[in-house]
């Protein structure tokens, strides 16, 4: 069931909440009305270990609820799935609304393990398995990040060394920068390769789809396919532009109304790429020209014209893949009414 939900045909006999960090796990096991607490390290035989010699029962009649920790809980939930585990991911930002709805006000590791069990407890029908993705995924994924990383660090190094020339010296000592500098770039364009040489082998179908859509290029591909994985596990285009923080925040007080900022929740990696992406297209891309030009004509900001723009483009992104055809303008005037019209 991938991706699936858990139905009642499928409660457990046992809910585990983890709280995950570099080195640790903090364990608490829901078991009827007892709760049972432990620590391991963050390793998946010794959790394993830990959960058999104290409970009487199958991977398979276990839930593992753990919280979405950056990379920490990625080996822990790949590894705990294929031993049959049931395992959700949950995100953080919904077990703090939780906790703050219980009125939690003490944090600690071992109080957070317990608090994610007991959402895990109260939300079982809700909550979404957690499926690893291909191992190619994951690969690129990660090689998306170590090409961030680079970029980030280029980007650092570059205003130190801008800043070292205003030092009153005659002695020119920027060439420290420069040459790490280039290191980075050699490595920059390494990774860049490697990437290629992955969508190659593994998603030439993805890319050709993507880059049909106009202005669009290996910057966007690649957040597309290594970063939301080509939008497997959402359940429609109003989850990505959710997920990745470009959609505004309804604000609402009595009788008072507006549309609220944007939320900025997700990946600020993905929304930098996405905001220069959108440059790009309000040039290149007709319609999404259009509606730049729209939304400016009717006075909204430069900034938030160009927001609006890379939701379109992330729609474009998800009408191509989800159809699996390649791009056509203003592809909602092109498909039949249900009358055949």
């Amino acid at each position: 069931m991938k991706g699936g939900v858990l139905t009642m045909a499928e409660n457990a006999k046992l809910i585990i909440g983890v709280d995950v960090s570099k080195h640790t796990l903090a364990v608490t096991a829901l078991k009827g009305s007892d709760a049972v607490m432990f620590e391991v390290s963050n390793d998946t035989e010794r959790f394993h270990k830990a959960v058999s010699r104290r409970f009487s029962v199958r991977a398979t009649e276990v839930v593992v609820v753990m919280e979405a920790t950056g990379v920490y809980h990625l080996k822990l939930a790949c590894r705990l799935h294929k031993k049959g585990y049931k395992v959700a991911v949950v995100n953080p930002f919904v077990i703090k609304k939780y906790a703050e709805m219980k009125l939690k006000r003490v944090k600690t590791d071992k109080v957070d393990s317990r608090l994610i069990a007991e959402y895990g407890r109260d939300n079982l029908r809700q909550l979404r398995l957690f499926e690893p993705k291909d191992e190619a995924v994951y690969r690129l994924e990660a090689k998306v990040k170590i090409l961030e990383d680079l970029e980030e660090s280029l980007r650092r190094l570059k205003n130190q060394e801008e800043a070292m020339r205003h030092y009153p010296l005659e002695e020119v000592l920027t060439w420290h920068y420069e040459e790490v500098m280039d290191k980075i770039k050699e490595q920059v364009e390494k990774v860049k390769a490697e990437i290629k040489e992955i969508i190659r082998e593994h998603f030439q179908r993805e890319y050709k789809l993507l880059t049909s859509i106009p202005s669009v290029g290996d910057k966007f591909s690649l957040i597309v396919i290594g970063l939301l994985n080509c939008f497997e596990g959402f359940e429609g285009v109003k989850k990505v532009v959710s997920y990745v923080g470009i959609s505004p925040q309804p604000w609402q007080s009595g009788k008072r109304q507006k549309r609220g900022k944007m939320s900025k929740k997700g990946n600020g990696y993905i929304r930098r790429v996405l905001y220069m992406c959108a440059m790009s297209a309000s040039r290149h891309n007709e319609e999404c020209r259009q509606l730049y030009r729209r939304l400016l004509s009717k006075g909204k900001g430069k900034r938030a014209a160009l927001i609006a723009v890379a939701n379109k483009l992330l729609r474009q992104a998800y009408g191509v893949l989800k159809n699996d055809m390649e791009y056509v303008a203003n592809f909602h005037l092109h498909r039949r009414s249900p009358c055949g019209a």
